[in-house]
């Protein structure tokens, strides 16, 4: 999925995948609603310093797709982890294809 291989590198051009108005909803954090709230968290918040995502099931219907993976990683404290996590995403079509509307993430640990 297109999503996190650019989210793995780093790479901001992720926020195309966005619809506009997109909220992201994920454990301590408020929800992030827009564009800019997304940049902000990817650019500055997100405590993950780097990692992989090892997709490990995906299922889709319609305009819903679900994730179920492994983290890889470390955060920006310098502590490895390697988290669960689940993935559900909702999404949007647009005359140049689906973007993502809405996205719930779950982890089976609090340190991400």
């Amino acid at each position: 999925m297109a999503y996190y291989r650019l989210v793995d590198s780093g790479d901001l051009s992720l926020l195309e995948l966005f619809h506009p108005e997109a909220e992201y909803k994920r454990p301590g954090y408020p929800v992030f609603k827009g564009q800019q709230s997304l940049k902000d968290f990817y650019a500055n918040d997100r405590i993950i310093a780097a990692g992989k995502h090892e997709i490990e099931r995906m299922f889709s219907q319609d305009k819903f797709i679900a994730v179920e993976g492994t983290l890889r990683g470390s955060l920006k404290s310098g502590e490895t982890v390697m988290v669960k996590f689940s993935d559900f995403f909702d999404l949007e079509q647009q005359p140049n294809g689906y973007l993502i509307r809405s996205r719930r993430t779950y982890f089976d640990d609090v340190k991400v």
